[in-house]
């Protein structure tokens, strides 16, 4: 994926040095350079956390930019086999990694947070969100509205830019599809960059 390109363009059009990327995300300057460079691959926090820095949708930063006249993509992952990241609040295995011209990217999140205490601070970040309860139950808080149930089938999308957090409430860590996306119209503004 061009992750380094995407990530090295973003910053030099906000005019910032890798020592000021640094300050906003808390990650090494080394790490940033091997990103950009293509030497490492981030896990999804790193993703987030560079997101939210430069306030662009996570799928701006690991979604392939769509090629005038191509279409009729596809991708495949067979289970098990995704990319899997773990972090305090969930696990993530990446899907559809394999299709090169799309807008939103997808995962498969297992949520292990207990109480709103165990989570921390919300999330928030430029984009659309999708969820699809697979099995169990969660609560999705947010700063706009009382916590909302849902249920193994239930779904919503809502404005990720809205700080939210998932909680689960079922006896088993509920699984989730989940996806991040953008519009077509805002998808030309963070390539133009």
């Amino acid at each position: 994926m061009a992750l380094g390109k995407r990530l090295r363009d973003f910053r030099k059009s906000r005019n910032l040095r890798l020592a000021d990327l640094s300050e906003m995300t808390s990650l090494p300057i080394s790490t940033l350079s091997k990103l950009e460079n293509g030497k490492v691959s981030p896990n999804f926090k790193t993703v987030l956390q560079i997101s939210i820095a430069l306030s662009v949708p996570i799928s701006s930063l690991i979604g392939p930019i769509e090629e005038p006249g191509l279409g009729g993509g596809r991708a495949i992952t067979r289970a098990g086999e995704g990319h899997i990241s773990r972090h305090p609040r969930w696990d993530m295995e990446t899907l559809s990694d394999d299709l090169l011209n799309k807008r939103s990217v997808y995962w498969k999140m297992t949520v292990k947070c207990r109480s709103i205490e165990e989570y921390g601070e919300f999330s928030s970040h430029p984009g659309e969100e999708f969820l699809l309860i697979i099995s169990g139950a969660l609560e999705l808080h947010s700063k706009l509205y009382k916590p909302l149930r849902l249920n193994e089938g239930d779904s919503i999308q809502f404005d990720s830019m809205t700080p939210h957090a998932y909680i689960a409430v079922s006896d088993e860590d509920p699984v989730v599809l989940m996806s991040n996306t953008i519009s077509p119209e805002r998808l030309s503004d963070f390539n133009a960059g």
